[in-house]
């Protein structure tokens, strides 16, 4: 198809439209009430077995024993004396009402909620009279002071201080498991604080720590979150209404991506979606690129206004002038989002399915309707508006043509050259950019954030932590792996090295309750704090450490023992060398048998998994994206230089961005690995909008400088806007109460700006320098 033929068909296909325009604004009037109504009904839910990659190794390997020993998701809750120790009837009391309680927190599985006062947690002694084995505390709390005092020596004797008694005996630590379906965690997070408020005192603090917890303050954050986009929505529409200098002109804009995300609202509530509080920024995001294509539809309104002078004549030459390269920037956008598909992660593909769906309202709602709607301005408001122009002498006038200079003759060298020298230092940056979480606490979260506080109080008064890996032993059916003390030897030699890898707190197994036991079976004697050879005697050993089909640390007739390492933190870094280490003790350390160890459980286990999912998805994600855009601009242009035009910024700006958020201390994770999806879509936005116009006032004119002065005081001009209205709207998050928004916030402003900057000067330098030297006039 030649270039006549094509706008002879994009104008017919404009006129038709624009002949409909009453029935289709009516027939989108009624589609509007209908999906307003069914986002009305769009539900805002949190579930965890939708944020873990199920079909990861760890999580299939770990599948049949999460039963037994628990799975990722639990919650721990300390509660903390100021004054006086825990060895008082008055607190036990307490400590035991909390406890049922949260056996009675619907959600909760009542089988592995465990503390000091389960009757499950059991000391083993020999005494004169023979062998002595009980809860650490009596069903009937004593409050006599040998009562008392045989309670505290009951903890001495299990060992409990640092794993549920804190070291200086004033708090207690209550761990509990949620089950993983069918849970609804704001109900988890209020019937907890319920707790919380009905027994803190000014003696007594709770400090509670879980995925439930984190959802439920998130949730809380939702109201101030509406309100900053809220917010940002008022500052795209003052920086539009100063561009455009028409209320009409600034608001349609807004009122188009509005539609967008209204309908894609409605369109995920009918085919039962639901939106997770953690992907709540989509629908802003929808906006944004709304906006943005809605910036370049009025500017290209306001340019055929001054050739046509009417608003019918000029919104219809709009349309027809930007179909395509507005479609073809929308069609890469869903691409782009569509690619996020890779991370096999349920909640990120929801992601893109919601974003994507977003996308593709945007391409009827600003292609079609806001144009449909600019046919209807009355012609003396519109065509007679000031706009942008030469003879205003506006800034952004003025800054844009100076920016058209560095496009062509030295400049152009210049502006490629320093080009090169970012991407270099971007991927120098980038070889050492981390998956995971950067920095110790929840990254959803402010460091002064309440559950941060809570999680760093746990932490500090208990060796356990809230951070966990699980590493289960399984052995032969016929043969109890706790019975091999071959098997025994290697576990033993795998907990001291994995205990003294760097990020490891404690080490807790069964295997110190079995030495702990065989020790106390010969009257305390530490020399026996070690394991006998012989299996029955191994078999004698574990039980009497009362294995139970409900155990933490072992299954009925010990087949499978559970190991957990705790760490210090969950930072990707810490987290890659504790699962390194355990992989390399496995392989070099073969188990007698069909026994083996298998990764991984716990916490730690789930975001080992996520972390090697967003790493491996990171490159093919991009890769796709490229070459997608790389695909649809050859088709589109016909020749194979326009993709290298324009995927060239877009590529430049990923690289900067993994530097940007190596210096900002973000790190690649399910949060950021979407953003990075989402900027190359912006900027492809940016790059079809200012390689179309050039090529066409090249096609007008022989003068490259003429030509890319007149691309950038128009089409660069709405680029321009667009990347400052969306800018300054994100940057307004950095007064949320989630770190994670603020965090998007400014790489989202870093994404809008830079690429803005690549599709504004380094495209038109790399088409100067390809095709055009010399055909500058002086």
């Amino acid at each position: 198809m030649n270039n006549n033929l094509q706008t002879v068909t994009l104008k017919r296909s404009a006129t038709l439209i624009f002949r409909l325009r009453v029935p289709l604004l009516v027939f989108m009037f009624l589609v509007t009430v209908f999906l307003g109504y069914k986002a009305t009904h769009l539900e805002v839910a949190a579930d965890f077995s939708r944020m873990v990659p199920q079909n990861h190794e760890y999580m299939q390997a770990y599948q049949p024993y999460k039963k037994l020993f628990g799975g990722g998701n639990s919650i721990k809750i300390e509660v903390s004396l100021k004054e006086g120790t825990i060895v008082n009837a008055e607190f036990l009391k307490l400590i035991r009402k909390i406890n049922e309680d949260v056996m009675f927190v619907k959600g909760v599985d009542r089988s592995k909620v465990r503390s000091m006062i389960s009757p499950e947690t059991k000391f083993v002694l020999i005494t004169e009279d023979g062998f002595d084995m009980g809860p650490i505390v009596p069903y009937l709390i004593p409050e006599t002071k040998a009562g008392l005092d045989r309670i505290e020596s009951n903890i001495n004797v299990a060992q409990l201080k640092g794993r549920m008694v804190s070291m200086d005996m004033k708090s207690v630590l209550i761990t509990a498991d949620i089950f993983e379906t069918g849970v609804d965690y704001l109900s988890v997070y209020g019937q907890l604080n319920d707790i919380r408020k009905k027994y803190s005192s000014d003696n007594i603090s709770i400090h509670i720590n879980g995925f439930a917890m984190v959802m439920g303050f998130v949730n809380d954050a939702l109201p101030k979150i509406l309100g900053l986009f809220a917010l940002s929505a008022l500052i795209i529409f003052l920086i539009l209404w100063r561009g455009f200098r028409r209320v009409s002109l600034a608001l349609l804009p807004l009122v188009s991506g509005g539609l967008a995300v209204l309908w894609s609202l409605g369109i995920s509530s009918l085919i039962g979606k639901q939106l997770d509080p953690m992907t709540t920024m989509v629908p802003f995001l929808v906006f944004a690129i709304g906006v943005s294509h809605g910036t370049q539809m009025i500017k290209r309104y306001t340019e055929e206004c001054d050739i046509h002078l009417k608003g019918y004549d000029a919104a219809l030459h709009s349309l027809s002038g930007l179909m395509v390269p507005g479609f073809v920037a929308l069609i890469t956008d869903v691409i782009g989002f569509l690619t996020i598909m890779f991370v096999p992660i349920l909640v990120v593909q929801d992601l893109a399915i919601t974003a994507s769906i977003g996308i593709a309202c945007i391409i009827v709602a600003n292609i079609i309707v806001l144009t449909l709607m600019l046919s209807f301005l009355s012609d003396p408001v519109v065509c007679e508006a000031p706009d942008l122009a030469p003879e205003t002498g506006d800034f952004s006038y003025r800054l844009l043509r100076w920016a058209s200079t560095l496009t062509y003759g030295k400049n152009a060298y210049r502006v490629v050259v320093i080009s090169l020298v970012l991407l270099l230092m971007g991927l120098a940056a980038g070889r050492t950019m981390k998956v995971g979480d950067v920095n110790p606490g929840e990254p959803l979260l402010w460091e002064d954030s309440t559950y941060n506080q809570d999680a760093a109080k746990i932490m500090k008064d208990f060796m356990l932590g809230v951070d966990c890996l699980s590493v289960v032993v399984a052995g032969e059916e016929e043969v109890g792996t706790c019975k091999s003390y071959d098997t025994l030897r290697i576990m033993e030699d795998y907990e001291w090295e994995i205990g003294h890898t760097p990020g490891v707190t404690f080490v807790f197994s069964p295997l110190m309750i079995g030495k702990a036991v065989n020790e106390v079976l010969h009257e305390g004697n530490l020399r026996w704090r070690a394991f006998p050879k012989n299996s029955l005697e191994l078999g004698q050993v574990f039980a009497t450490a009362g294995s139970t089909d409900d155990s933490e640390f072992m299954s009925m007739g010990c087949q499978d023992m559970n190991m957990r390492i705790f760490l210090s933190d969950h930072k990707g870094d810490t987290i890659r060398r504790v699962i390194k280490k355990t992989r390399e003790f496995i392989e070099s350390h073969p188990l007698p048998g069909k026994t083996k160890m298998i990764l991984a459980g716990g916490n730690v286990g789930v975001m080992a998994a996520t972390n090697e999912e967003v790493g491996d998805a990171q490159i093919p994600m991009l890769l796709l994206i490229y070459l997608s855009i790389f695909v649809l601009c050859t088709l589109i242009y016909r020749n194979i230089k326009a993709p290298c035009f324009i995927v060239a910024p877009l590529f430049l700006v990923s690289v900067l961005a993994t530097a940007f958020m190596k210096l900002f201390g973000l790190g690649l994770n399910v949060n950021t690995l979407p953003m990075a999806s989402l900027g190359v879509g912006i900027g492809v936005d940016y790059g079809i909008y200012i390689y179309s116009r050039l090529q066409t006032e090249l096609e007008s004119r022989f003068d490259f400088a003429e030509a890319v002065a007149r691309t950038l005081t128009s089409t660069g001009v709405a680029v321009f806007f667009a990347a400052l209205t969306l800018s300054a709207g994100v940057f307004t998050w950095l007064l949320s109460d989630l770190k994670f928004q603020a965090d998007m916030g400014l790489l989202l402003g870093f994404l809008f700006l830079s690429n803005m900057i690549g599709a504004l000067v380094l495209l038109p330098a790399l088409v100067y320098i390809v095709d055009y030297r010399g055909k500058v006039r002086s």
